[in-house]
């Protein structure tokens, strides 16, 4: 189960830390990261990160483009969340709807050809090779795997023929949703007004009938017709207030370990954009860790640092695979495009 993530007193900053034995005379140990966010909260005393700041956190990493974050899974997430509702689905079941939405494309993360690819296909069988490698990726992780299946299935054809084998309900009902939510945000044009777009956005659904569950598509319509649907949708300002609720019902907590977990599967994503970088991030963060008890560190802010080092390349997934395998000299454009990297970590 997605947890409270609640780590307490997380550094134990004695004064020895601050001496360095190879010098004379006694000096402050320059960490290096008090200035930055991950820095911002090491120190604290006690660090609350909800789950949905969590996977918010990671869910943006998977947006990243050469230009910039896109909304894609944000808006999916927004949109299912609706349905959802309408629905009546239980806390338990909102809760996995939400954040499988908003890791429902995590198998397509590290190749930009299969980014690009799903948001213009709809109905082949090529759209089914993100969701099973996603399915991949998380059934192993104790804190994730519940989300695998959903994710596995979030193109299943409601009508049948899928790869899967699965047909009409026996695919999970948060994939049913997560399916026609995505449609409906990728048919989302940004250069016309919203509310000029829905007649047109709903038709498209209608006329793919055989794509999604005809009673999801019933409760779409309804839901569309009120206007707060689509400003919410369209609104870059609304995730921390539709979502923040979810932070209220899980009181179980993430220790360091669990997120070191989930830190290593988001750091398999990351380094497999590149035959260059395979294992990069957690020989890092091996590094990181041994450096720091070196220095003098204590073994929770060691494993702090280890938890840094496997996160600190997720801006990498702004980088497209062709600049990242290039044989030869990157040009002055592609070296900016490179530079993205650290702000977007």
């Amino acid at each position: 189960m997605i947890c409270l993530i609640e780590i307490n007193n997380p550094c134990n900053l004695s004064n020895s830390i601050y001496n360095d034995k190879h010098y004379k005379k006694a000096r402050p140990v320059n960490r290096g990261y008090e200035s930055t966010a991950v820095g911002l909260l090491i120190m604290l005393e006690q660090i609350n990160i909800h789950p949905i700041t969590f996977i918010s956190a990671l869910s943006m990493a998977l947006e990243l483009t050469t230009s910039g974050i896109t909304n894609h899974h944000r808006r999916t997430a927004i949109i299912a969340r609706y349905i959802g509702r309408h629905l009546g689905l239980g806390r338990y079941d909102d809760q996995i709807l939400v954040y499988s939405a908003l890791l429902h494309d995590i198998g397509a993360a590290a190749d930009w050809y299969e980014k690009h690819y799903i948001v213009h296909a709809t109905d082949n069988d090529h759209i089914f090779h993100h969701a099973e490698k996603g399915y991949q990726i998380l059934k192993d992780s104790p804190q994730l795997n519940h989300l695998a299946n959903p994710i596995r299935h979030h193109h299943d054809r409601f009508l049948g023929g899928n790869p899967t084998g699965l047909a009409g309900q026996d695919i999970p009902l948060a994939s049913r949703i997560i399916h026609l939510a995505d449609r409906i945000e990728v048919l989302i044009a940004s250069g016309e007004h919203i509310f000029l777009q829905r007649e047109r956005i709903f038709d498209q659904i209608r006329q793919s009938e055989h794509l999604f569950d005809p009673e999801l598509v019933a409760v779409f319509r309804e839901v569309s017709q009120r206007e707060v649907f689509w400003l919410d949708v369209v609104n870059l300002n609304i995730e921390s207030r539709f979502f923040s609720d979810l932070a209220f019902w899980d009181k179980y907590t993430f220790e360091i370990d669990d997120l070191i977990h989930v830190a290593n599967v988001f750091s398999s994503v990351v380094d497999s954009t590149s035959h260059y970088t395979a294992a990069h991030s957690q020989n890092v963060a091996k590094v990181a860790k041994e450096m720091a008890l070196i220095r003098g560190f204590s073994s929770d802010e060691a494993k702090q640092m280890y938890l840094t080092g496997l996160v600190h390349d997720l801006g990498k997934l702004a980088v497209p695979n062709e600049i990242l395998n290039k044989p030869g000299k990157l040009t002055t454009e592609e070296r900016e495009i490179v530079k993205q990297n650290p702000y977007y970590s």
